[in-house]
């Protein structure tokens, strides 16, 4: 009892010491949000870049059913996500099978979102891009593990952290598409590239779990923001 009474004090200080980090990464990833929506909006008042619009977030202010608002949440608070952190911070680790499956899920998010590969199936958005992310990131993860063994190649997390960060920027093309210059792109997917650094702080600092919670917290603070000024 005494042993099993000195763990629970020890656990319950290690969780609540993980807690307090995880409000820290919180609010240094919405200061990082803030500082940039601000410059970027001084930019677009200079005609310096064109407006700038997650998608997301257009979808919050022209919903008004409380049902179809419901669904936006748990795509964009819960599944997008978690998917996501799958993908970009899953490899962040120098465990060599977690690597390579976790690399194997950046490169076919990559490859699902720019080629348009969820087309292939004809399903709902999220459950077609889920399912052919699986189906590609199985073998191509299968094959990095391999190559990783065979040549016995050393995990390097410095870079890792960095590949990983640009990844995660890249996927959000989408939201600088009306730009012209590469100086333009990088200040709108700047935040990003930091964010990403963020989450690979927590995962490495706390493991993948608080990582996910991380951006679930982000992304429910700006679905609420939308919410409260739609």
């Amino acid at each position: 009892m005494l042993v099993k009474h000195i763990f629970q004090l020890k656990y319950n200080h290690l969780i609540e010491q993980k807690w307090n980090y995880l409000w820290k990464l919180f609010l240094i990833g919405l200061l990082i949000h803030v500082c940039m929506t601000f410059i970027t909006t001084i930019l677009e008042m200079l005609d310096l870049i064109n407006g700038t619009h997650h998608p997301t977030a257009k979808n919050i202010r022209d919903e008004n059913n409380a049902i179809s608002l419901g669904v936006i949440f748990i795509l964009s608070v819960i599944v997008h996500p978690t998917v996501e952190e799958l993908s970009f911070r899953l490899f962040v680790t120098e465990n060599s099978k977690k690597f390579s499956y976790g690399l194997a899920l950046a490169l076919s998010f990559i490859l699902v979102l720019f080629y348009g590969l969820y087309e292939l199936i004809d399903l709902n958005y999220e459950i077609s891009f889920i399912l052919m992310l699986t189906i590609l990131a199985l073998p191509i993860g299968f094959l990095i593990y391999k190559t990783v063994k065979y040549f016995n190649l050393s995990i390097d997390l410095r870079v890792i952290v960095i590949a990983s960060s640009l990844l995660f920027a890249l996927i959000h093309l989408n939201i600088s598409s009306h730009q012209s210059s590469v100086a333009q792109y990088t200040i709108i997917l700047t935040p990003y590239f930091l964010k990403g650094f963020v989450y690979s702080y927590a995962r490495i600092t706390m493991g993948f779990s608080y990582c996910i919670l991380l951006h679930c917290m982000n992304n429910g603070f700006f679905f609420l923001i939308n919410v409260l000024v739609k």
